[in-house]
């Protein structure tokens, strides 16, 4: 299987980040983040949501075009001392850790992460407001973003804001869509919506190999590297 890990700002937090910052912020772990030579087999570093077999995947120039106004942004005057990113205690099952904490090391930001909530109590430490930045990792499956559009922006549980009504339109569009190229075009809307907006910052999709067959194989001490190239072998 495959996921998407990234960054979303609490639109609930107590002392919620200023535009200025969040745009700084994302400019800074866009061009500083990156996916080291260990992890290229099963991560890849991302600028947008969607992965590549997607539908709603952009091209580098419209990648390019959407984050124009981030890419551009300029040092906000005042910025959080520390930030601090938190995550599920269950993330790095399905994430690779060494990644994620290597947002730790980029310079001027000041990121902490902490793997601290438990599954089960997120909703109400994110309505509680406690939480500024919450590291989440979402399942991917590129021929159905209809489902995680309607998780990020429209469920109980979504973080994402959906300004001007921008994401629902295009959505209504999309569902009402009379040929694939016009399906496209409104998925992509949502998408270059997601690219230009400051709430959201993608830092990587991967592949989560999993073996069922604990009985013969006990792989719940090793770490994902290992675990891939296991799976890769037994497939060769």
């Amino acid at each position: 299987t495959s996921s998407t890990t990234y960054l979303v700002f609490n639109p609930k937090a107590k002392n919620e980040i200023d535009e200025a910052s969040k745009k700084w912020i994302k400019k800074k772990i866009l061009e500083n983040f990156k996916v080291v030579n260990l992890y290229k087999g099963i991560a890849e570093k991302s600028s947008q949501y969607f992965p590549p077999e997607s539908k709603a995947y952009l091209s580098e120039s419209e990648v390019k075009e959407a984050a124009m106004d981030i890419l551009n942004s300029k040092p906000p005057t005042t910025l959080p001392t520390t930030l601090t990113v938190h995550t599920y205690t269950t993330a790095y099952k399905v994430t690779v850790q060494n990644l994620v904490e290597s947002l730790e090391s980029i310079e001027g930001l000041n990121i902490k992460v902490v793997a601290d909530i438990k599954p089960d109590e997120l909703q109400q430490r994110l309505n509680s407001g406690e939480i500024d930045i919450f590291l989440n990792i979402m399942s991917t499956d590129f021929r159905v973003p209809v489902e995680a559009i309607n998780y990020e922006f429209f469920s109980k549980n979504s973080l994402f804001k959906d300004r001007n009504d921008l994401v629902h339109k295009a959505f209504l569009k999309y569902q009402t869509s009379k040929s694939e190229s016009e399906e496209i075009e409104n998925l992509k809307i949502i998408s270059r919506y997601l690219v230009g907006s400051s709430q959201f910052i993608p830092l990587f999709h991967s592949v989560i190999p999993y073996v069922f067959n604990m009985n013969k194989v006990d792989v719940s001490k090793l770490n994902h590297l290992f675990i891939f190239n296991f799976w890769r072998i037994k497939s060769l």
